[in-house]
């Protein structure tokens, strides 16, 4: 198989023999061919993977409101990477249970997007896939998410409530950094290890952070101008 360029969640996951994308650190997305196609009756390109499963890479349509279909012209959508990146139009978007890995910049500077309904078979987010998103106001990770890339959530002005059910152990670097409106944060508890550097940096309103019980590592500057450092 071949490497896809880009890295699917930022080369933190791999597919297994049967095409599913599963947590496996340090190793690289694959694809198959690197074919693309346009889906007959859907306004998506899609990538081929293993065991007839696609990534959606384009989303062509108009609509404000967007479900995501769970197969396209026979093929289950298993992956999302770039889909949505830089569309103005889109305010809410439903994610089915057949996928199960959020790539780098799927909603990259989705400007006018509020709300996302995320499946609950999602095992990671790549790097910035929600970077940018600044009409955005809260999010909710099902149990299934193990990975969140750096900068998932980097800028994401209007957010203001995250909550995190899955056994996610590392808060990569500038995850949340500059979500100024973010208010609380809820980690599954007894997950999180680490936090890397500035991760919550520019949270000035963050006041509410639970689930740190496990916390082993903090790296530099991760809470700075948030209110919850100031209140310590």
């Amino acid at each position: 198989m071949k490497k896809i360029v880009s890295g699917l969640l930022a080369a933190a996951m791999a597919f297994t023999s049967v095409g599913l994308p599963v947590m496996n650190n340090g190793a690289h997305a694959h694809i198959e061919t690197g074919i693309v196609a346009h889906a007959e009756s859907y306004d998506f390109t899609y990538s081929n993977l293993d065991d007839n499963c696609v990534m959606l890479t384009r989303y062509h349509g108009s609509d404000t409101d967007v479900i995501v279909p769970s197969e396209i012209d026979g093929h289950r959508v298993a992956a999302l990477e770039k889909t949505f990146s830089r569309n103005k139009n889109i305010k809410s978007v439903t994610i089915p249970e057949s996928v199960e890995a959020i790539g780098v910049d799927t909603f990259y500077n989705c400007t006018a997007l509020e709300s996302v309904q995320i499946g609950e078979n999602v095992k990671g987010l790549g790097e910035y896939a929600f970077g940018k998103c600044t009409a955005l106001k809260e999010i909710t990770l099902p149990q299934s998410v193990e990975y969140i890339g750096k900068e998932a959530f980097y800028n994401c002005s209007a957010l203001t409530d995250v909550t995190v059910n899955g056994n996610v152990s590392r808060v990569k670097e500038e995850t949340f950094s500059g979500c100024s409106a973010l208010k609380s944060v809820n980690f599954a508890a007894n997950c999180v290890e680490r936090i890397d550097k500035n991760a919550f940096t520019g949270c000035k309103e963050l006041s509410e952070i639970s689930g740190l019980d496990s916390l082993k590592e903090l790296g530099t500057d991760v809470f700075t101008d948030t209110a919850w450092l100031a209140a310590k």
